[in-house]
């Protein structure tokens, strides 16, 4: 297994015997991301258009024909289904599939099992959305593995009240290249026009006779435009104007050359300014030179805030949250074909309205002299909104987040532990090795120059290779190969068979685990004294999953995807 980027990884089979039957494990660890007041659990359906056809352009040997997963499941053989189980801290009050997959349930108070119903292919992205009580408590957690060595994860919810007024400049960035016909961009045009109707139409202005709020639309693809020469109030003709523009867009403007669009957009802003100025980017994340992109907008983070919406199937979630980890905004995500959620779209709003919160600091109540920290560097923090933090700091019970905002307040948040809540395992030492290792891919560790940001990261090499040994977890500096142990019966086996002919007997197949078999030694219903209940459209009852299991110490998610057995066996 290789990263060959953050969010995308090749797994590489060896050669397969005519006839068998292959599984292909894979162990993912993340956390699972709040979705408004639930907790997403999302299964991809593809991979992102362009890769799939990357990887079977690869020449890996010249015996056999490469054959797409694609044909495959065209053809009428082997289907998908998935299972997921879950285990939740406080009470499930809701589940349902956020993607309309027919779902069926088994739940108790904080667990439950849910089931899809059998696909002939996923063709698109399984997305559970569960509701619990209290999602949204600050909580702290530490973690002991089995050389006593300590992790912890801390959920901060700052709730505070900022008195600094600031103007707003909200200039929307809309991606309009040729990946984003169809269904893509009449789901950014939804959302647009969602915002539109809920900016205040105001030509307020503050004591210096400048307005409170101004704003513009930049279509870009291979190159961009601007709406308006320069920002203009959201009175009512200027509104009605930008309204028809949005709903006259169309996918015409070829490639997608994010990085000119914002290095013209930043130049165009001025020097100084009074303006807190907020850039929403639409997009599918699919950019040219992303690492440039990235490094374009942490050297402007001080100048303008970046918010972001993800939309499409086969959106690049990595791409979409890094934008808004180095621009200190906040990352949101379209769900395709539907009616936009009011309430997330107001809340980048409301989001956007707040004063830029500066200088982030994490202290811990703890003696240990080489902690470490992710994220290195926090942009910024939202009134209300989820922080986390991950970080070895050895048997800490208290940790506080304090900021200052652009005005010179000041706002802390404190969350805390006891010892006697410390649990045992290596799941948050995953967690936190994963998330220095985004650092790293982000290469966010310093926030005074972008000299002093390189020389850090250039040191920190070796940590991340050696996090990335010690954790089992995939980087862009290791590879992972697993090795298949047979017994002596089975090696026996395929010797007798394979001797004289390039198949495997019957009798001889018989003493082989099937594919159903190793499938029964990764057990997801662990609620089988249970019945099922078929959720129905539009209930509370949903659940995915798939060949990875996804956990969180928080809140956990095991899910298998299974594959059904044909003779093509192509996986």
């Amino acid at each position: 297994m290789d990263e060959d980027a953050p969010d995308v990884f090749t797994v590489s089979v060896g050669n397969l015997p005519p006839h068998c039957d292959a599984i292909i494990k894979i162990i993912y660890v993340t956390e699972l991301t709040l979705d408004g007041d639930e907790i997403a659990f999302i299964v991809p359906a593809t991979l992102a258009p362009g890769q799939d056809k990357i990887v079977l352009a690869q020449n890996t040997q010249s015996i056999t024909r490469t054959v797409g997963s694609s044909s495959v499941a065209s053809s009428g053989s082997g289907g998908v289904s998935v299972l997921v189980s879950l285990s939740m801290p406080y009470k499930i009050v809701s589940l349902r599939s956020g993607s309309d997959h027919p779902i069926r349930i088994k739940r108790t108070e904080t667990r439950a099992t849910v089931e899809m119903e059998k696909t002939p292919q996923l063709f698109k992205n399984f997305v559970l959305l569960i509701g619990i009580e209290e999602c949204r408590a600050p909580r702290m957690w530490v973690e002991v593995n089995e050389q006593g060595h300590h992790a912890s994860m801390l959920a901060f919810l700052p709730q505070f009240q900022l008195q600094d007024k600031v103007n707003n400049e909200h200039i929307f960035v809309v991606d309009r290249s040729s990946s984003m016909k169809g269904a893509s961009l009449n789901d950014v045009k939804r959302v647009l026009l969602l915002l539109l109707s809920n900016m205040p139409r105001t030509e307020a202005q503050d004591d210096r006779g400048e307005p409170d709020l101004v704003f513009n639309i930049v279509s870009y693809g291979d190159t961009s435009s601007r709406l308006f020469v320069k920002s203009i109030v959201p009175n009512e003709a200027n509104l009605t104007l930008a309204w028809h523009h949005v709903l006259g867009l169309q996918a015409d403007m070829g490639g997608t050359d994010l990085h000119s669009t914002m290095k013209s957009t930043f130049l165009a802003l001025p020097q100084t300014t009074e303006k807190q100025v907020n850039l929403f980017i639409f997009t599918d994340g699919y950019s040219t030179e992303q690492d440039r992109v990235l490094a374009l907008i942490r050297k402007n983070a001080t100048r303008a805030r970046v918010f972001t919406f993800g939309v499409g199937e086969t959106c690049s979630r990595y791409f979409v949250k890094a934008m808004a980890r180095s621009g200190g905004g906040f990352p949101e995500f379209v769900a395709p074909g539907k009616r936009p959620n009011p309430v997330k779209v107001i809340r980048q709003l409301s989001r956007a309205a707040q004063a830029a919160v500066r200088h982030i600091t994490v202290e811990f109540l703890t003696s240990d002299k080489n902690l470490v920290q992710a994220p290195c560097v926090i942009n910024t923090v939202f009134s209300g909104e989820r922080q986390v933090v991950y970080a070895f700091a050895g048997p800490s019970t208290l940790a506080k987040l304090t900021a200052r905002t652009s005005g010179g307040g000041l706002m802390s948040s404190t969350v805390s532990t006891h010892e006697t809540g410390f649990v045992k395992g290596n799941m948050l030492h995953k967690l936190a090795a994963r998330a220095m290792i985004r650092d790293y891919d982000d290469g966010s560790f310093s926030d005074k120059s972008r000299i002093h940001n390189e020389m850090i990261k250039a040191n920190k090499k070796d940590d991340i290779l050696n996090l990335s040994l010690k954790y089992q977890i995939v980087s862009t500096f290791t590879s992972f190969v697993a090795i298949e142990e047979r017994s002596a019966d089975e090696q026996a086996a395929l010797a007798s068979s394979f001797g004289s002919k390039p198949t495997l007997s019957t009798n001889n197949r018989n003493k082989f685990p099937t594919l159903a078999d190793l499938l029964k030694k990764e057990p997801v219903n662990d609620l089988d004294y249970l019945p099922w209940e078929i959720a129905k459209e539009g209930s509370e009852g949903t659940q995915a999953s798939h060949t990875p299991s996804a956990t969180t110490t928080t809140d956990t998610a095991t899910a298998t995807a299974t594959p059904a057995t044909d003779k093509t066996n192509q996986r």
